[in-house]
């Protein structure tokens, strides 16, 4: 327990790494780079509250597809044990995105930027990132039980520590389910509120 305790806080400080170089990312962008990128930003967001409509179906499919698909990745690397290295960099990649987004958003609207990421960015990743934290944590476990199983001649049984390495997965699984729910149906209405307020 220990030792996954440790896990969690090795991939927890991780990532947030990943959110800090992120955030710091758009300062370091040439101007011409950021006001191409802002632009495009607007375009998209005055499209979208525009239209004013959404497939929450298709959005849901899409989202929990590429949350599951995420998942089962980081699931398989804990099984393949050479594979944990990959655990780290898709755990670090997802801080960097998440911070890059909130970063530039928060530098060019300032104010409305962080009510924006608020309600835009936010709430989703209240689920995401932790249920993504433990199953890395998860899977790196399972990765150090299995090296030390075979490569250390521990010969602990393997069965019931997989099969609470599977309930995890699942149980975790169901969490990014729900974020895909509220961003399917929830989120565009928040977001559609947020572009209200900004471009107002």
């Amino acid at each position: 327990m220990n030792q996954y305790r440790r896990l969690i806080l090795f991939v927890s400080v991780l990532f947030f790494v990943g959110l800090l170089f992120g955030l710091l990312l758009p300062l370091l962008l040439p101007y011409d780079q950021k006001a191409e990128l802002f632009h495009t930003l607007q375009q998209y967001l005055q499209t979208y509250s525009q239209e004013g409509t959404w497939d929450a179906k298709e959005m849901f499919w899409d989202k929990s597809w590429l949350y599951f698909i995420m998942a089962l990745l980081i699931f398989l690397l804990g099984l393949s044990v050479i594979g944990t290295p990959l655990v780290l960099v898709i755990l670090f990649i997802k801080g960097v995105v998440i911070g890059f987004a909130s970063g530039f958003v928060i530098t060019q609207l300032k104010e409305k930027g962080i009510l924006f990421v608020i309600f835009s960015i936010l709430p989703q990743n209240l689920l995401i990132v932790p249920a993504l934290i433990f199953l890395s944590a998860s899977s790196m476990a399972f990765s150090l039980f299995l090296i030390r199983n075979r490569i250390l001649k521990y010969h602990g049984k393997i069965k019931p520590y997989f099969t609470s390495y599977v309930m995890v997965f699942l149980g975790l699984t169901s969490i990014l389910l729900v974020a895909a729910i509220y961003e399917s149906y929830l989120g565009p209405i928040l977001l559609e509120r947020s572009i209200s307020f900004i471009f107002r």
